[in-house]
């Protein structure tokens, strides 16, 4: 494998790990449940020119706080943007047991409102299904 290629896997892996350890987290993000989760304003800004408009108006008006930006996203579940945390920092999805097609439909639709690339998205979405036998 190429050398690069290793080196962007295991910065992946080692961003997605200070992500579920909340290390260096800048970023709060409210669930419509009113759930917290934590991620890098830096990745997140990487993926989604949306995301990159919305820290940029926060630093503007001064609502960063505490060195956190907090973003609300009253339209998407916690289960929905763990999945798409998943994704923004491993670029895959993992089989969940849980998996309904409910929760698939709405991580397509809040990757559309986040403004993420949908080719890469539902083409995870395609191999996870058809390793799950799902047709």
């Amino acid at each position: 494998m190429d050398s690069s290629l290793v080196y962007l896997r295991e910065l992946s892996g080692t961003l997605f790990r200070y992500h579920q350890e909340n290390f260096l987290c800048d970023v709060v993000i409210v669930t419509a449940e009113q759930s917290e989760l934590r991620a890098h304003s830096v990745v997140l800004a990487s993926v989604s020119s949306k995301l990159r408009a919305a820290f940029e108006q926060s630093n503007s008006a001064n609502v960063k706080k505490n060195y956190l930006f907090r973003l609300h996203l009253a339209d998407c579940d916690a289960a929905v943007l763990e999945i798409l945390l998943q994704y923004i920092y491993t670029g895959t999805i993992l089989l969940y047991t849980q998996l309904t097609m409910d929760i698939i439909n709405n991580v397509i639709l809040a990757s559309q409102k986040l403004g993420l690339d949908m080719t890469k998205i539902v083409a995870c979405i395609g191999v996870m299904l058809q390793l799950a036998g799902v047709t």
